[in-house]
């Protein structure tokens, strides 16, 4: 898939040969808060290196990450993973077409997770699955008659655990619609 440098992701791939380099690597991430997982590929036919897979949080442009990161990657190159879930199977080769390719199989107990980052959500959501996630939501505003984004949200973690994750990745999106919703509520009391 082609990026530029506007493309938006929440998560980005990276690699490093620059082994002996890692700590300083890890230092500069673990500073900065950034939830991350790597994996030390050593017994590949390719020189030893490393892969990152980077948790932004939220989404930002290329151009940010190169600006934080750019000279942590083998030749500057970072990109966005739109796919983050198959990229950390990627990482320990979980994948029959990378045994079939001759590479070696990692167990994934080698993916280092650090600074709280969650292989359990590295889920990216399609355009059509983002669209039914919002009709239900605004479904759950009308019906429930909540018109404040906090308590949307104390709803949601109580109820429907995916909507609220979705809800907490997609803050401005969710938060702009309660904020249209409230209004227009308060414009139909006059």
């Amino acid at each position: 898939m082609k990026f530029t440098p506007k493309t938006k992701s929440r998560f980005f791939v990276f690699e490093s040969y620059d082994i002996d380099n890692l700590d300083n690597i890890l230092n500069e991430l673990n500073d900065d808060f950034m939830k991350y997982a790597y994996i030390i590929h050593d017994k590949d036919e390719n020189k030893p290196h490393v892969h990152f897979l980077l948790d932004y949080g939220q989404f930002t442009t290329v151009r940010h990450i190169l600006s934080c990161y750019e000279h942590l990657a083998a030749n500057g190159y970072i990109k966005p993973s739109f796919w983050a879930d198959k990229y950390f199977k990627y990482m320990y080769h979980d994948q029959s077409i990378e045994s079939a390719k001759g590479k070696h199989v990692y167990p994934e107990e080698n993916v280092i997770c650090m600074n709280g980052f969650d292989k359990d959500d590295l889920h990216t959501y399609t355009e059509n699955e983002r669209m039914i996630f919002m009709d239900c939501i605004m479904s759950i505003a009308n019906n429930q008659q909540i018109y404040e984004y906090a308590g949307l949200l104390e709803y949601l973690s109580q109820n429907e655990r995916d909507l609220y994750l979705f809800a907490m990745n997609n803050t401005i999106l969710v938060n702009g619609y309660m904020h249209s919703h409230r209004n227009r509520f308060k414009k139909s009391d006059k």
